[in-house]
């Protein structure tokens, strides 16, 4: 069989912490991007992008978590965006480049993403969003990075960490305007609501494993 053509990808953007371990552990130790570890939020991962030096050329990749707001995605998912939105604007990924990670990842969904200014903890704002603007999935950075960098090549993958059926302990207070977590303010929240927690935990180990195993195919040498 002829190898697939390597993909144009020469960085990946992932939040700093878990999501970045995650992904660090699905790269061969050879010939794979350089990961770069980025902070939480839109407008933080924006200012982020504007004042530290990226590849000037190939495209940007995207990666990361985020919640489900489609009782069709469950926990684990791996999720493509089509496109990414906030309350102001959608805009799109790229065509080509998500295609061509299809091809590498054809379980994953195609979707449109969300991105919200906090986490999105309860049910009810789950529904809420999904009603109002139709999106399958949030997260906290997409639209952020698409609207920083409007001339560069970039795709999303991401995995879902909490389904649309379930509330989290409440952590929209968790990460602070520089794209920060506060562990003392997530520790004290999962401490606050203990079975909660248990779930919320159990649900992020499994997403952070289906992080890995995509990223691992997408770039299998």
């Amino acid at each position: 069989m002829t190898a697939s053509p390597a993909l144009p990808i020469s960085a990946i953007l992932v939040p700093q912490g878990a999501e970045y371990c995650a992904v660090r552990r699905g790269l061969p130790r050879a010939s794979a991007p350089v990961a770069i570890a980025v902070p939480a939020g839109s407008e933080a991962i924006a200012r982020f992008v504007r004042a530290h030096p990226l590849p000037t050329s190939g495209s940007l990749l995207l990666v990361g978590l985020c919640g489900s707001l489609s009782p069709d995605l469950p926990v684990g998912t791996a999720v493509l965006y089509r496109d990414c939105r906030d309350r102001d604007r959608t805009l799109a990924c790229d065509r080509v480049l998500t295609a061509r990670l299809q091809a590498q990842l054809p379980a994953a969904a195609i979707s449109s993403g969300y991105t919200a200014d906090r986490v999105i903890c309860s049910v009810a704002e789950k529904q809420a969003l999904r009603a109002e603007f139709g999106t399958d999935v949030v997260d906290m950075e997409g639209s952020g990075l698409l609207a920083a960098l409007p001339n560069r090549s970039i795709a999303m993958l991401r995995a879902v960490s909490d389904g649309c059926d379930r509330d989290l302990p409440d952590l929209s207070r968790a990460i602070d305007a520089s794209g920060q977590l506060q562990p003392l303010t997530v520790a004290a929240e999962l401490l606050r609501q203990p079975v909660a927690s248990v779930r919320f935990a159990l649900a992020a180990t499994r997403a952070l494993s289906a992080l890995t195993d995509a990223v691992a195919c997408v770039f299998a040498s």
